[in-house]
């Protein structure tokens, strides 16, 4: 039902992006994806969005801040010390791994090289 944008598997229905049958619906019909899409989804809903100023309320120093939460004393949480030594060597992630370069293999004779 691309007229209602509904479908039987609900997809469609709840999130407003074309499920893979709608898709496959529209190629039948020959209507553009882009317009199963719900308006939020689109460019200009965004820009709209965004194109005023954002400013705060006002001072976060001139805030009441009720008795009781003021005169609390909070502290650190309580952690506990991992039972394990602790890692000397540093693991290299993804991007520091150094790849070997690939060494030039000659066919030799195991006797006489």
């Amino acid at each position: 039902m691309l007229a209602e944008r509904k479908c039987s598997c609900k997809y469609f229905d709840e999130i407003k992006i074309p499920c893979g049958h709608a898709m496959i619906a529209a190629d039948g019909v020959g209507v553009p994806y882009n317009t199963l899409c719900g308006h939020w989804y689109k460019t200009t809903s965004w820009r709209e969005t965004y194109e005023g100023d954002i400013n705060p309320d006002g001072d976060p120093r001139n805030v009441e801040i009720p008795e009781e939460v003021s005169s609390m004393i909070l502290y650190p949480p309580n952690t506990k010390r991992q039972s394990r030594r602790r890692r000397k060597t540093h693991i290299p992630s993804t991007g520091e791994i150094q790849v070997p370069k690939k060494k030039l293999v000659l066919n030799k004779c195991g006797r006489c090289r």
